[in-house]
């Protein structure tokens, strides 16, 4: 084991503060990881606050859109993106990405065709995320997001390519149906990218 010289560890202390860690040259190491984690980043370690992206494959939820109730409607493959700070969701990200294979960092992204989501960030209104003690709880979370009550907000002709200005009218169409990919609207940036501006 190498021992850092006395003038590494001021220029380290300078870094990391006064508090006795771990030294972070020598390890680091994740929390036990959710299923369908694509990635972790340690925003900031001394604060705790960190991002966990959980890969949802394609497939059909059942929504509500203010009072009404959908079944079966199509969405996108997705990222779901999570910032954490001691056990709590300060921010959800969403972004849609094309069914085909491994995400990587140069894997394009598009945004989420429907609403409440705004460059990439979710519009959760008035509900809550519940805290979290576990990463491994983030692998069903996109469920929350299902059963909150959607709206308008922030949707328009700009989300998707189908060219249907009506939100009530698209998620009426799309139950029971895959949602095509062709309809997905690139937001000019990889996930790499995505991640450099965190």
């Amino acid at each position: 084991m190498r021992i850092l010289g006395v003038q590494k560890r001021k220029r380290l202390r300078k870094i990391i503060g006064r508090k006795r860690m771990k030294n972070p040259a020598i390890r680091i190491e994740t929390p036990t990881l959710p299923v369908n984690c694509v990635k972790h980043i340690w925003i900031n370690r001394a604060q705790k606050i960190q991002m966990v992206f959980i890969e949802v494959p394609k497939g059909k939820w059942d929504i509500a859109y203010y009072n009404t109730t959908f079944e079966q409607v199509g969405f996108p493959r997705m990222l779901f993106g999570y910032r954490i700070r001691d056990g709590r969701i300060q921010q959800l990200h969403i972004l849609a990405v094309k069914d085909k294979g491994r995400i990587r960092e140069d894997t394009e992204l598009y945004k989420f065709p429907y609403a409440n989501v705004s460059n990439g960030v979710v519009c959760m209104g008035g509900n809550t995320l519940p805290v979290i003690k576990d990463l491994a709880q983030l692998a069903t979370m996109h469920q929350v997001f299902f059963a909150a009550p959607s709206s308008t907000c922030y949707y328009n002709t700009n989300r998707n390519e189908s060219g249907i200005s009506d939100l009530r009218e698209l998620y009426n169409r799309m139950q029971g149906q895959d949602f095509p990919e062709e309809w997905l609207t690139s937001k000019q940036r990889t996930f790499g990218q995505y991640c450099q501006e965190l």
